[in-house]
């Protein structure tokens, strides 16, 4: 079954299909605000090697400023998180959301022994 990526094209900005049902660690590579066509202003995240940014709600800015334990999102630069997609309740429906947690620290060969399909490797998803 295609994705809203597949039919409409890649954007900007990262979606949970993005994703493709994994979770993916990034670093962060820089942050800007950046205004949207509703008015909004959000904290927008880059990553290294990666085209695609992040907006960030607030319950993703929370949650990296937990985990990194810095308030500064000017701070994060440099910093690994992982990306995974879930769902969410939005206007009484579920929808697809990007959620943040911490790195696994074993390592990838580790990981892929113990799990295949929940070993983490960035390289592997094309946003």
């Amino acid at each position: 079954m295609p994705t809203a990526s597949d039919i409409y094209g890649s954007s900007e900005f990262l979606s949970a299909d993005d994703l493709q049902g994994r979770a993916v660690p990034v670093t962060i590579a820089g942050d800007e605000v950046q205004q949207f066509r509703d008015g909004s202003e959000k904290l927008v995240l880059s990553f290294v090697g990666k085209e695609a940014k992040l907006p960030l709600n607030k319950t993703n800015f929370l949650q990296i400023a937990a985990l990194t334990n810095k308030q500064n999102s000017d701070d994060w630069v440099g910093e690994r998180i992982t990306l995974y997609p879930t769902t969410t309740e939005f206007n009484g429906k579920s929808v697809g959301c990007i959620r943040i947690r911490a790195c696994k620290a074993e390592s990838k060969p580790a990981a892929a022994a113990a799990d295949p399909a929940a070993a983490e490797d960035e390289d592997d998803i094309p946003f």
